[in-house]
């Protein structure tokens, strides 16, 4: 197995399906593990030995602090969440918004860096909450 890869079974007697057992990838980009298969008849006279690569991608991690305090009208531009794996991107929902809260931008397609479009206060409280996720789990600012 490759670095950052665990898990897995060994099979020592005959079974009629292949299976690899849970298999995790702790790393930072694509592993494998390579089984080495033999079949036998059911005479058990004729042997036949093959390889079975499995590859395993990697759990993703991401997060992004939450940004500074902005004044109304502004937005937050082009933050850099930080992601265990290279080349990561990242869609959003609207925002969830206190009252008078009103603005922000939901971004469907993938992209690198998090902004949130203008956001406007016309009343006396604050607060914005983006939902943010990178396809395979969601966190909540």
């Amino acid at each position: 197995m490759s670095a950052g890869i665990s898990g897995g079974a060994a099979q020592a007697t005959g079974v009629a399906t292949f299976s690899t057992g849970a298999l995790t990838n702790s790393g930072a980009a694509n592993g494998t593990a390579t089984y080495t298969v033999t079949a036998t008849n059911a005479a058990a006279c004729n042997t036949v030995t093959f390889t079975v690569v499995v590859t395993i991608q990697p759990t993703l991690t991401a997060s992004l602090a939450n940004p500074a305090t902005i004044c109304s009208g502004a937005s937050v531009a082009a933050v850099a969440p930080t992601a265990n794996i290279a080349g990561t991107t990242y869609t959003w929902t609207l925002p969830t918004m206190s009252a008078g809260i009103s603005g922000g931008a939901a971004q469907a397609t993938g992209v690198a860096t998090f902004s949130t479009g203008a956001l406007t206060n016309s009343g006396a409280t604050s607060g914005a909450g983006y939902l943010y996720g990178n396809g395979d789990e969601c966190s909540n600012m």
